[in-house]
């Protein structure tokens, strides 16, 4: 037995032991980090999309699902809020205890105050594979002039729709399909926000993906993605069920390691990239983003 089969043979028994093996330890030279200020002061300035349960308008018409009660018992729906149905209502919330997404949206509203600090009325973002708009909507809220959002599949259509009527916004707040890993190619308006959040591991060619992120970003790009943790430039193929709702519509995808993320941002353009670290209150909700699996990188231009 070789040297590599016993490394192999004996790796499980190391993690059950809780011994990690070649997880990040160390920055990448590109990178520099900046830590989010406690949540409870940005919910000030960024309030939920319902701080209330909110009756869904239901005056809108679906493609896709069949109902307003199929629309609010999905997936997308399901992730993003909180939704409740009372004599044949349905409501909706982003505020409960367990909202993660929300939380991800105060990490960026942070950000966008940072990099913006005379305000965002001037500011367009455009949400890449952004699901129901979640983070558009919020940026919409915000006060920015323009937000888009532009996803590979036509279902998040209908709750996009439902909450756009709902939340009375106008046609400076849309969505768009297109395959967002290699249709992007033709896309040339530039924003000066563009979020890429959970999307880079569904892709397999990273290099065309973020010099496409490059070339529409006028000021700053923020990636969200599953990283493998280790040090080196491995990157850990997998294939996808493309009749999954959140997976490539490609099949075979790359998960990065956070150096092989920073070096390829460096090298489409970015030269000034910003490990985002999370707030110590609340690490039990985003327990990945501590252990080196999740990682949050502002990449500026």
């Amino acid at each position: 037995m070789n040297y590599l089969s016993i490394f192999r043979t004996a790796l499980p028994f190391l993690r059950m032991a809780g011994i990690e093996v070649n997880r990040q330890t160390k920055l990448p030279v590109h990178l520099s980090t900046k830590t989010c200020c406690n949540y409870s002061s940005a919910k000030q300035d960024n309030p939920f999309l319902f701080a209330n349960p909110t009756p869904l308008d239901i005056d809108v018409s679906l493609s896709h699902y069949s109902s307003i009660d199929d629309l609010a018992q999905c997936e997308d729906a399901q992730s993003y809020f909180k939704p409740s149905i009372e004599n044949g209502t349905w409501s909706i919330t982003d505020n409960y205890s367990t909202s993660q997404y929300f939380c991800h949206q105060l990490r960026l509203f942070q950000i966008y105050k940072e990099t913006f600090p005379q305000g965002l009325d001037d500011v367009s973002l455009l949400d890449i594979a952004g699901s129901c708009g979640y983070y558009a909507l919020h940026g919409k809220q915000l006060g920015m002039r323009e937000t888009k959002v532009i996803e590979a599949r036509e279902s998040p259509r209908d709750i996009f729709n439902t909450l756009h009527k709902t939340l009375g916004l106008d046609e400076s707040c849309s969505f768009e399909t297109m395959d967002v890993e290699y249709g992007i190619d033709n896309y040339n308006d530039q924003h000066d926000i563009v979020l890429a959040l959970g999307i880079l591991y569904h892709v397999f060619d990273h290099h065309r993906f973020l010099r496409n992120l490059h070339r529409i970003t006028n000021k700053v790009a923020l990636i969200a993605t599953r990283i493998t943790g280790r040090e080196d430039n491995y990157l850990h193929m997998k294939f996808e069920d493309n009749a999954k709702p959140r997976a490539s519509l490609h099949g075979p995808s790359l998960v990065p390691s956070l150096n092989s993320l920073a070096s390829l941002l460096d090298f489409v353009g970015f030269r000034n990239l910003q490990l985002v670290m999370l707030p110590p209150e609340i690490s039990p909700r985003f327990a990945n983003y501590h252990s080196g699996t999740r990682a949050l990188i502002a990449a500026y231009k």
